[in-house]
């Protein structure tokens, strides 16, 4: 067994003095004075005194510096050889593609906004403030689940079918009954005061009955009426993800987020509810999780004429964030020419195809 240190070093005229504790007790030990004679060990613990003693001599200076170097040079190779390690386990799976293509977006996109921001203000020209609403819908049904998911789920809730419910005997477990498990003597698991096991599987209930009796099967489900259909203006369509309000307003044929300006002393959360109020309708209920705009995109005016006519350099739009809360939207009662529940992937599918690509890229990690 091997010893356990418990003090340092003493280096002193009489030379260097080791404490260690062996697990039958305290022994002070002096360099050089180590004897079978003298200690009343065993062969093993003297053997382990002796490399003690050893140890406890001052390397110098010189010594120590090859030591170091060792142990640098160790280092270094253990760090280039975990280097082809990963790169082996990593082929053909680049690391942080992701997070590049994101950086080179964001990067560019406010270098270019910082550019438009300091010409505005060198010109002496404003800026028109708009508010742009997103009104999601949150996913309604959870995606689709992993076989193992659905057996614990079926195990968990026929555990629970007997939670405060006293068991019979038999089916008590404790150290004078081996029979755990419910089995009789003669290998079944029929009890009078409980039922024969048919009785008891008809009496469970599935989680399947159990979701549907809480969910109906057209809100549960993942895949509505509305999918097979293709129908993009109603609420009960993918049920896995989120869905965004979009339209299409004024003599624009292209899919939106709705926008409207801002008044004077008006706040941005005021203007979204007042575009809500205008342009939605009351048949939606929502909430808003933030004052505080989800992003901001600055566009500049095409010419440089229509800055000089207007005073502004361009146009400001703050994205406020509002959640879907239950209802659906009327046509009748809206402001604009169409509207369309689409998910993120539809939003940047549809910028993509009227040639938007930074305006896709945009949306793509906004939303």
């Amino acid at each position: 067994m091997q010893p356990i240190l418990s003090a340092a070093y003493a280096i002193g005229r009489s030379g260097p003095r080791l404490a260690a504790r062996f697990p039958s007790g305290r022994l002070a030990l002096t360099a050089g004075s180590v004897d079978e004679s003298v200690f009343r060990m065993n062969r093993s613990q003297t053997i382990v005194a002796r490399n003690l003693a050893t140890t406890a001599k001052e390397m110098s200076y010189f010594e120590k510096k090859k030591a170091l170097k060792e142990e640098r040079r160790k280092n270094f190779h253990e760090r280039e050889e975990r280097k082809e390690r990963v790169k082996v386990r990593r082929e053909g799976r680049p690391m942080n593609v992701m997070r590049n293509e994101f950086r080179s977006f964001f990067v560019a996109k406010e270098v270019n906004e910082s550019r438009m921001d300091r010409v505005a203000r060198r010109e002496g020209k404003g800026w028109k403030v708009n508010v742009a609403v997103i009104l999601e819908r949150e996913n309604v049904a959870l995606p689709t689940r992993e076989p193992w998911e659905v057996a614990y789920d079926e195990l968990e809730k026929h555990l629970e079918q007997y939670k405060g419910r006293e068991l019979p005997d038999i089916w008590k477990y404790g150290p004078s009954n081996d029979n755990f498990g419910g089995m009789d003597d003669d290998g079944d698991d029929d009890d009078e005061s409980f039922g024969t096991s048919t009785k008891k599987k008809e009496a469970r209930k599935t989680i399947q009955e159990i979701h549907e009796e809480f969910y109906p099967p057209d809100i549960f489900e993942e895949t509505t009426e509305a999918d097979l259909s293709g129908d993009i203006r109603t609420i009960n369509r993918k049920q896995g993800s989120s869905l965004f309000l979009v339209v299409k307003d004024g003599d624009s044929d292209q899919w939106r987020l709705p926008v409207v300006d801002v008044q004077e002393d008006e706040t941005l959360l005021a203007a979204g509810r007042r575009l809500m109020e205008e342009k939605v309708g009351p048949s939606v209920e929502y909430w808003c999780p933030s004052r505080a705009p989800w992003s901001v995109e600055l566009t500049a005016l095409p010419s440089e004429e229509e800055r000089t006519k207007t005073g502004l350099y361009g146009t400001k739009t703050f994205f406020m964030k509002f959640v879907h809360w239950e209802g659906d939207l009327v046509k009748d009662s809206l402001a604009v020419k169409d509207f369309a529940w689409l998910d993120k992937d539809e939003i940047t599918a549809h910028l993509r195809e009227v040639g938007e690509e930074n305006a896709a890229k945009f949306h793509h990690y906004m939303l």
